[in-house]
């Protein structure tokens, strides 16, 4: 009787405050350990996203430019002054009714331009921003294409692809592309965090580069946009 009777104590006395404590610490350590691994996939989850946004944009308005015959202007919108132009919106219209974004649109649906509601708008997830070499054309970044899937700037006299033979380096360095870049990261520096995303037009036929982008916001190159193998990047 008396065994039994310290068993029922033992059992009903709970916790005591010294093994509270000890329980709290060892959360708080796995709960600080594991918060950058957090906050780092989230991340990772938001430029992924954002990546696919601008590519099935651009593959999105060349698909519908050659289905209705006709032009789709894709545009940058969104402005904003962060030492340099970013963007955080994309839009795309034709020289007609008929939206150029349907397939992007019905997988991420951001909204109908309140002035014209066959234009969608697409949004990029929060604290992901781009910067582009597409020159502005009525101060917005646009490419066009055309009912045959070419790709040209509204402004004919621009040449997207240069081809000077003697230097393909330099040609390639000034092919349009789109460079996606967190916020919370420093715009001026070169990116050795392997966090930046960039998508280039590699050919007037639409055909794209998607990759990791190795240098710096304020001086775009495609060169540094390194195509993605195994986890890695290429040199």
């Amino acid at each position: 009787m008396l065994l039994s009777n310290v068993r029922r104590l033992s059992l009903d006395r709970g916790y005591t405050l010294a093994e509270i404590l000890v329980v709290l610490v060892i959360i708080g350590i796995s709960a600080a350990l594991a918060a950058p691994n957090l906050i780092s996939w989230s991340h990772r989850q938001k430029m992924r996203s954002a990546v696919k946004i601008v590519q099935g944009a651009m593959e999105d308005a060349q698909r519908q430019a050659i289905r209705l015959g006709k032009k789709c202007t894709l545009q940058l919108d969104g402005a904003r002054n962060d030492g340099m132009t970013t963007y955080n919106r994309l839009t795309a219209e034709t020289t007609d009714r008929g939206q150029c974004l349907v397939a992007t649109a019905s997988a991420r649906p951001s909204g109908l331009d309140e002035n014209d509601k066959d234009r969608v708008i697409l949004e990029l997830p929060n604290e992901i921003r781009m910067v582009t070499n597409i020159a502005s054309y009525n101060n917005y970044p646009k490419i066009v294409f055309s009912f045959l899937g070419n790709v040209s700037h509204p402004n004919q006299a621009l040449d997207l692809f240069p081809s000077d033979s003697s230097n393909p380096a330099e040609n390639f360095k000034k092919y349009p592309m789109i460079v996606l870049y967190s916020t919370l990261e420093n715009p001026s520096s070169a990116s050795t965090s392997q966090q930046r995303r960039c998508v280039v037009i590699v050919s007037m036929l639409g055909a794209l580069r998607t990759g990791i982008y190795k240098g710096a916001l304020t001086d775009l190159d495609a060169n540094q946009c390194k195509i993605q193998v195994d986890g890695g990047a290429s040199n």
